[in-house]
């Protein structure tokens, strides 16, 4: 089978499939498309700013930015006639090449600061190789691979720019935001029993290695897996699983990076990298009491133990517990209900963001009252809390909390007018509320916390109507409307001095209209064409710069054989 798709040079998809007595089983495709980049600006129409403490320079304003992205999949598996024993071979390459924005600081350690903004040519290869065979051997399948895989980069590997004078760095140009050269290996060794029975199991083990080939920083790692799956009577399941993985990482204690003129030299330490070790053991029981009525139990419990230096602000131990329940209902013939709750307790959260206690809910009901009509309702609602924050400076301080609640609605219902028409109604709402404790450093280092909870809000409301019709067996139309509602707000208090005046944070609110419609043309079973214009309008509410308009026509041709 030979399949290609083609809008330009640029975007196309190949692909070639081979098989012959499932002896020889081969495929090979390629894919590749343009990728337009968003060009962040520093919102300042000549490029530079200076206030004397801060100053932005934009090299390249008026550039364009975009990557050509080429993937390259190979496959190939022979078995022998009269035995279940398989060699395969995959390969996988990945190319970009284009144009990106890089932005930077040069003066980190001086004042003012100095933020910059350039184009980099950038020109990436990854290479992937994977060997392996597999057999079934009386009870058990094995399986076993080896896989290798490189990243290089080409292109503009490093930059060079001019940094000031500072802490032991002379002035020159130096190299800064190197891509480095990757290398990894692994080997998978995976068994299973038959997948039929009371008693099932799994096992799998990979053992690697990971390198930075630029600083020298490697990784060795293996991970383990064990699955048990018991079912001791019809509608009862008992499911086992258990995950381990290996971490050990190391780098240079130090790098020195020198500029235009040998001489001048610069060496910086390089704090630890974090070695781990993680184990995951969950338990679940799902038993279907009646026709209508399933039960879902789920317990599970992770710990991590990391080898962190003294650079690191990150809890060196960290065990986490959760606990679901879940129930799906049948409350009538075209009527279900599902729900879902999850409570989690966590000991020595790694971050101050991570909370020690969360809880989440789920539910939904799907009804399909007629064959014309069917409809879902849906809400999710996360609850987190983290107490007795830690916060570093030259006095440490232990104290404060952070509050979390997200919310998600959805409702939707599809209505078929006829045999050839459908409409489609949407409501979606969706909000994300924090209250948080707010650090600030004063002049000797010192952390000073705001009181009280600094409030963070947004909230969003979405409705959509999608309107189908099909003319003919070969002609279907569509046309479809949404607006959405958007808004945030942001407030300290102010009362630690010289902290407040966050107007980027304080207010957001944005209205956006999408009208879309096109038409789809099958000319015959492998030939057809599809039409589509959009308009998108946005509306910034508190700061009309990014208003605008966007209008779409796109036409497309696609033939298989």
């Amino acid at each position: 089978m030979l399949e290609y798709h083609s809008l330009n040079e640029k975007d196309f998809f190949k692909s070639l499939d081979y098989s012959f007595s499932d002896i020889v089983v081969f495929n090979a495709t390629s894919r590749k498309l343009f990728h337009n980049l968003d060009h962040l600006s520093f919102g300042l129409s000549d490029g530079s700013y200076d206030s004397g403490n801060l100053i932005f320079t934009h090299n390249d304003p008026n550039d364009l930015y975009g990557t050509e992205n080429e993937m390259n999949t190979f496959f190939l598996r022979l078995k022998t006639p009269d035995f279940p024993f398989h060699v395969y071979a995959e390969a996988r390459s990945i190319e970009k090449e284009g144009l990106v924005q890089q932005r930077f600081l040069t003066g980190y350690f001086t004042t003012p600061l100095t933020k910059f903004s350039e184009s980099r040519e950038i020109d990436w290869k990854t290479r992937e190789a994977k060997v392996g065979a597999n057999s079934h051997l009386g009870p058990v399948e094995v399986d076993f691979s080896h896989t290798e895989k490189r990243f290089e980069a080409l292109g503009e590997k490093v930059l060079y720019d001019s940094y000031p004078a500072a802490a032991g760095r002379a002035l020159d140009t130096y190299p800064h935001n190197l891509v480095p050269d990757l290398e990894s290996s692994s080997d998978t060794v995976k068994i299973h029993t038959s997948h039929t029975g009371r008693i099932v199991a799994a096992g799998t083990y990979t053992t690697g290695e990971k390198e930075n080939r630029d600083s020298g920083a490697r990784a060795d790692y293996w991970n383990a897996a064990g699955d048990l799956t018991i079912t001791p009577v019809k509608n009862l399941a008992i499911f086992f699983k258990y995950r381990h993985y290996d971490l050990t990482a190391e780098n240079p204690d130090t790098v020195t990076i020198t500029g235009l003129n040998p001489v001048n030299t610069y060496t910086y330490n390089v704090r630890d990298s974090i070695s781990s070790q993680k184990d995951i053991m969950t338990g679940t029981i799902r038993y279907r009491t009646t026709d209508r009525l399933t039960l879902k139990g789920d317990y599970s419990v992770e710990k991590i133990q990391r080898e962190v230096g003294t650079a690191w602000e990150v809890a060196p131990e960290t065990t986490k517990s959760t606990t679901k329940l879940g129930a799906t209902y049948r409350v009538m013939r075209k009527l279900t209900a599902k729900a879902e709750y999850s409570h989690t307790e966590i000991d020595d959260p790694a971050y101050n963001f991570d909370p020690d206690k969360s809880d989440t809910a789920k539910v939904s009901f799907t009804w399909t009252p007629t064959q014309t009509i069917s409809a879902l309702v849906s809400y999710s609602g996360v609850r987190e809390k983290r107490e007795d924050m830690e916060w570093e400076g030259t006095s440490p301080v232990v104290g404060g909390e952070r509050e979390t609640s997200r919310d998600q609605a959805l409702g939707s219902v599809t209505v078929l007018v006829g045999k050839r028409s459908s409409v489609t109604t949407t409501y979606a709402y969706f909000r994300n509320q924090v209250d948080d404790t707010i650090s600030y450093h004063d002049g000797t280092g010192a952390v000073v916390l705001e009181p009280g909870l600094v409030p963070y809000d947004d909230v969003a409301h979405v409705g959509s109507i999608l309107l189908t019709h099909a003319l003919t067996d070969a002609i279907t139309i569509t046309a479809e409307a949404s607006r959405s509602y958007s808004r945030g707000s942001f407030r300290n208090s102010g009362a630690v001095p010289d902290t407040t005046g966050i107007a980027e944070f304080s207010d957001l609110k944005v209205v956006e209209d999408i009208c879309a419609a096109g038409v789809e043309i099958a000319f015959a079973k492998d030939i057809g064409t599809e039409f589509r214009y959009q308009y998108r309008e946005y509306n910034d509410k508190v700061d009309s710069s990014n208003d605008g308009t966007t209008q779409i026509v796109l036409a497309t041709m696609s033939v298989k054989w």
